[in-house]
């Protein structure tokens, strides 16, 4: 009887109750504001990441299509089910960490590429673990200063 009662409020159930939010992804979400993607020696404005996947600006592949600009390789086409090479580069307070990733390409609207990192290896996992530390503890200073 009690088990009913419980499951008819959608306790333990949080699809059965229409205003909470299930999350399906794996890792949280964090704002692109501290860092770029690099493609073939180009930064591209990251709206949200996360240890899994990544969401940026999509990269405009014909822009170099002659080399005018002395770039080695023209800028990849964002062709969903591809996995592409690059790097993820953090802005911090100790400076910049970069980590090289391969993706599979999700999603590409013709604004925005969504990403799905490759597994991590343990060196790229503890440089993302360090990344997370270093926003956290941003985090907190800025809400320990005074607000004039």
């Amino acid at each position: 009887m009690f088990d009913n009662i419980i499951s008819s409020l959608g306790l333990f159930n949080p699809a059965a109750n229409a205003n909470i939010h299930v999350d399906s992804r794996r890792a949280p979400r964090h704002d692109g504001m501290q860092v770029q993607v690099m493609i073939g020696r180009r930064g591209y404005k990251v709206h949200d990441w996360s240890r899994n996947g990544i969401s940026f600006d999509t990269p405009d592949h014909k822009w170099n299509v002659g080399r005018v600009y002395y770039e080695q390789t023209a800028v990849p086409e964002m062709v969903p089910g591809k996995v592409e090479k690059m790097t993820l580069r953090f802005s911090l307070l100790q400076g910049s960490i970069d980590i090289p990733v391969e993706a599979e390409i999700l999603r590409n609207d013709g604004e925005r590429t969504v990403a799905q990192l490759s597994p991590l290896s343990k060196e790229m996992a503890r440089k993302f673990d360090r990344v997370i530390d270093s926003f956290n503890a941003q985090k907190f200073m800025e809400s320990q200063t005074l607000q004039a």
